[in-house]
C-alpha cells in the first residue's frame, strides 16, 4: 500500500513547475492559423502568468482492452503562498504541498511525507507552457459553460500526450515510450474576456504493447484569484 501511495503522489506531482521558476514568455508558440490565433495565444499566456490562485478539476478515463481506469483529481493552487492541495479518487486522501514540504491528510491529521522531488503542483502553468510550446492548428469562436470562448485546437507532441497517459495511476502504462499514439485531439477553451483557460479536453486512440486503448481527459479551471488552500500545521519532515 505504501508503494501505491508513493506512486500516486509521484504521479500527482510530475510535470510540475516550481512557483519560483522563470515565467513563460508570451507568444513563443508556433501557429498556422493567422493573426487572431497569435493574439489569442499571446493574451492567454499573459493572463495565465498573472494568475495568483485557482481550482482545477480533472477527469480522466482510460480504457485498454478489458481494463478501464477512471480518476478524478481536484487541485487548489495559491502561487503567492507556494501552496497546493490535491485530492484524487485514486487514493481517497488529500495531498498538500507547502513549498517543498508535502503532507497527507489521514485519520490522524496531517502527516509529513518525505519526497525529495516534491514541488508545488500547478496544472494551469503546465497548460500555459503547453500552449506556448505547441502549434495552434485551428481557432473557433465558441460558448463554453455559458461563456464566450476561443476554442483552440493544439498539436502537442505525441510524446507529451503519451506522458499524460503514463502519469495516471493504475492504468497499466508505466512508461510513455510503450505508447504509440494513433489518433488524437487536444482542445483548449479560453475565455474571450479574461483570456484565462477555462477548459481543456484531450481524446486519444493509442496502442499499448499489443492492445488498442482510448483515453479522454477533461480539465475545468475555475475560481481564479479566489481559492486559497488551507495550510496544515507545519511540522518538520521525518528523516
Amino acid at each position: 500500500m505504501a508503494s501505491l501511495h508513493h506512486a500516486t503522489l509521484t504521479a500527482l506531482l510530475t510535470l510540475v513547475v516550481l512557483v519560483s521558476s522563470v515565467g513563460i514568455v508570451p507568444g513563443t508558440g508556433a501557429t498556422s492559423v493567422g493573426e487572431q490565433a497569435v493574439s489569442a495565444q499571446s493574451d492567454t499566456l499573459d493572463a495565465m502568468a498573472a494568475v495568483e490562485s485557482y481550482r482545477a478539476v480533472t477527469n480522466m478515463d482510460v480504457s485498454i482492452g478489458a481494463n478501464r481506469t477512471f480518476t478524478n483529481v481536484t487541485t487548489l493552487v495559491n502561487r503567492s503562498t507556494a501552496t497546493a492541495s490535491v485530492y484524487s479518487t485514486d487514493s481517497n486522501y488529500t495531498t498538500h504541498a507547502v513549498g517543498d514540504r508535502v503532507y497527507r491528510n489521514t485519520s490522524d491529521g496531517w502527516e509529513p511525507v518525505s519526497d525529495e522531488s516534491a514541488a508545488v503542483s500547478d496544472p494551469a502553468r503546465a497548460q500555459a507552457s503547453r500552449l506556448s510550446d505547441t502549434q495552434v492548428t485551428d481557432l473557433q469562436r465558441a460558448r463554453t459553460n455559458g461563456r464566450l470562448t476561443y476554442q483552440l485546437e493544439l498539436a502537442p507532441r505525441n510524446s507529451t500526450l503519451a506522458g499524460i497517459l503514463a502519469d495516471q495511476p493504475g492504468n497499466g502504462i508505466e512508461r510513455a515510450a510503450s505508447v504509440t499514439v494513433l489518433d488524437r485531439s487536444y482542445e483548449m477553451h479560453v475565455n474571450r474576456t479574461t483570456h484565462r483557460i477555462q477548459r481543456v479536453e484531450m481524446t486519444l486512440k493509442f496502442r499499448h504493447r499489443s492492445e488498442i486503448g482510448r483515453a479522454t481527459m477533461v480539465t475545468w479551471f475555475t475560481d481564479y484569484n479566489e481559492t486559497v488552500p488551507t495550510v496544515p500545521e507545519p511540522e518538520p519532515l521525518e528523516t
